[in-house]
């Protein structure tokens, strides 16, 4: 089985720290159009109290969930610095070694090829002693200067068996 759920994602700029939370305009501040995520199934928002995980915070009510199989979401639109982090609070429980979860910082271009500025990856294969659990990943930004950027978050399962005949789970 798969889980994965994405609980906060804080913008770190200089000794300024931005925290986002799932509670509220969830749906307003995320999309499933924008970027790598273009049409792609959408993360579904849900509550704690349809799960047995234990919360990051006593007053945590919500969390994002992905689709089986592959699903992604972009975030809203943001100003960063070069040189800035990112940080993203991750509880991932798995028992294929071949889940994973792709989180990259996007610089935003005129010509509508966004730039990956940051990247991570979480899974069994990516993750040396990788552990079911809370995971707290770190995204440095590259690039030069402030810019407008957004955070794309991508869940993918491939069963290998299926790949290699052309079809992927």
């Amino acid at each position: 089985m798969f889980s994965l759920f994405l609980i906060g994602i804080y913008f770190v700029l200089s000794e300024a720290c931005t925290t986002y939370n799932f509670e509220d305009r969830y749906s307003d501040d995320f999309t499933n159009q924008r970027g790598l995520c273009d049409g792609q199934p959408m993360w579904l928002l849900r509550n704690y109290t349809e799960i047995e995980v234990e919360r990051p915070h006593e007053l945590s009510e919500k969390f994002i969930s992905p689709n089986p199989s592959i699903s992604c979401v972009a975030s809203f639109l943001f100003e960063v610095t070069a040189n800035g982090t990112i940080e993203i609070n991750v509880y991932m429980e798995t028992s294929n070694l071949n889940d994973q979860i792709s989180i990259m910082a996007n610089e935003v271009r005129t010509n509508d090829d966004d730039a990956t500025v940051g990247h991570v990856l979480l899974g069994p294969r990516f993750t040396p002693d990788f552990t079911s659990g809370w995971h707290l990943l770190q995204l440095t930004l590259t690039g030069s200067g402030t810019y407008t950027g957004y955070v794309s978050i991508l869940r993918l399962s491939i069963n290998i068996y299926e790949a290699a005949r052309g079809r992927v789970a």
